[in-house]
């Protein structure tokens, strides 16, 4: 059997079609996402037919082939004031005023902000773009706190948004990178 290389660039998108066998909870998940991409404008071809699961129960090969868009510039392009706006509601929910800083809630509501964010900000409609999302909880003290991110990105389409909250025990910061994905 040949090698096959892991480089994407190497192939042609059309020219090799992915095999995967998966697992039901896999089966169930890649089921769930068809359903959801058929919601967007994504064109996207639907799985064949004859790929089911067997009686035996043996891993089912799925063949996904995407038809290419050759859209190279978003319909939309993502505005921070709304990431920030999303952020702001998010973080909301989970840190109060009266909220007292302690490593375990830091570390629960950073991730919990984190991934209550990411579905709102899919609900926004910016189609092609991936989030990046992070966001950190300190203690605060009276001290000051930067945080630096450096990326690379192309500026006509790519942003980001930041959202500061604090109070008397506790400082949050969550940044949030749009990026799209041609």
């Amino acid at each position: 059997m040949a090698h096959q290389s892991h480089h994407t660039a190497e192939r042609s998108p059309m020219a090799h079609q992915a095999h995967h066998t998966v697992s039901v909870a896999e089966r169930d998940i890649l089921a769930a996402l068809k359903v959801e991409k058929a919601k967007q404008t994504f064109n996207a071809s639907l799985l064949h037919k004859d790929h089911r699961r067997s009686v035996e129960n043996k891993p089912v090969h799925l063949h996904i082939a995407h038809e290419n868009t050759y859209q190279m510039e978003p319909k939309r392009k993502f505005q921070s004031y709304l990431a920030n706006k999303a952020a702001k509601e998010v973080v909301g929910k989970y840190l109060k005023s009266d909220t007292q800083y302690s490593q375990e809630l830091a570390n629960n509501r950073a991730l919990l902000i984190t991934r209550s964010l990411v579905p709102y900000l899919k609900s926004l409609g910016y189609e092609r773009y991936r989030y990046v999302v992070q966001t950190h909880i300190g203690e605060y003290k009276g001290q000051s706190m930067q945080i630096s991110s450096k990326c690379l990105w192309d500026s006509k389409f790519d942003s980001f948004a930041e959202y500061t909250f604090k109070n008397r025990s506790l400082w949050c910061v969550v940044l949030i990178y749009g990026v799209y994905f041609e």
